[in-house]
């Protein structure tokens, strides 16, 4: 998708429009849009196409939550391929975690925790999100086959990058216990610092991306945030980053339980994306291999 056809395309919604510049950032293919009165984001799915579709429907259900999300001016297709038209947030844009200074996510990073608790108070099934007859919904899979699911289609895309700790994977969640699930909750699995949106007090202003959410238990996306925030950190840095992520989510709520299995899927997810991650995925092998060794004790531990 280019300039033109988002302009084509937001047209359809908005008039008077002004200029159309490209946004750089994600995997889909977002552009700024100014109007004589307003700024928005039109976000095309060029990626992940049905995740684009639905996400619209899953901010709507947030704002209707109280969560603060931008307002949804419309959305369609161009070109077969699914977009949306979002208000465009003020504030300062956080960058992505591994751009930060120990200091600054340190600093920021119960702003994520605080924002995970709110998600997590918003009761859903198991399974999936999608939208049916224009409402939002789940797959809903029993918890256990669906959770062990996920952790064998990680560690499979894990070996694309590391083939022979994918495979010491593999073996760890055939027989890692899953824990029990009273309650479903929104867990997302790409929540992060370059997704939230601060006020000039450091507070939230807004949080954008909802591609990757599912419906689980609340330590699922409770741990794979934790590890995405502080992958690749001095375990000094990994630690304070722990006490503050936690200290922001318990201005919503007590933090869920630690798993092993939930740590098991927090680090197949960065084997399965490094190529994306990290310059040079192979100077990540040996960390990665000394967590599985980690998780594999705690698997031990919790059985």
């Amino acid at each position: 998708m280019n300039v033109d056809d988002a302009r084509e395309a937001i047209t359809k919604h908005i008039s008077d429009i002004q200029t159309v510049t490209p946004i750089h950032a994600g995997v889909n293919t977002t552009f700024s849009v100014t109007t004589d009165d307003d700024d928005y984001i039109i976000k095309f799915g060029t990626f992940d196409p049905s995740s684009v579709r639905l996400e619209p429907t899953i901010i709507h259900h947030l704002h209707n939550n109280s969560l603060p999300v931008p307002q949804i001016h419309g959305e369609g297709r161009h070109q077969g391929t699914p977009y949306f038209i979002a208000e465009k947030l003020h504030g300062e844009l956080l960058p992505y975690p591994d751009t930060l200074s120990s200091e600054r996510i340190i600093e920021v990073v119960p702003v994520v925790g605080e924002f995970l608790g709110q998600l997590h108070t918003i009761e859903t099934g198991v399974g999936r999100l999608r939208r049916r007859n224009g409402e939002l919904s789940t797959t809903g899979t029993e918890w256990e086959q669906f959770y062990r699911g996920m952790l064998e289609k990680f560690a499979h895309q894990a070996k694309g990058n590391y083939s022979s700790l994918g495979s010491k994977a593999m073996e760890l969640v055939h027989w890692t216990p899953i824990p029990d699930l009273e309650t479903a909750v929104f867990s997302p699995i790409d929540l992060h610092t370059g997704n939230l949106f601060l006020d000039d007090d450091g507070r939230i202003e807004g949080a954008i991306d909802f591609e990757r959410i599912y419906g689980g238990h609340p330590g699922l996306s409770y741990e794979v945030t934790l590890h995405t925030l502080s992958a690749g950190r001095e375990q000094s840095v990994r630690k304070r980053i722990e006490e503050r992520f936690s200290q922001g989510y318990e201005r919503v709520q007590t933090p869920p339980q630690h798993y092993a299995a939930f740590e098991l899927i927090a680090v197949l997810r960065e084997m399965r994306a490094a190529h994306m991650w990290w310059d040079s995925p192979e100077e990540h092998r040996e960390r990665l291999e000394k967590r599985l060794e980690e998780v594999e004790y705690r698997i031990k531990s919790d059985e």
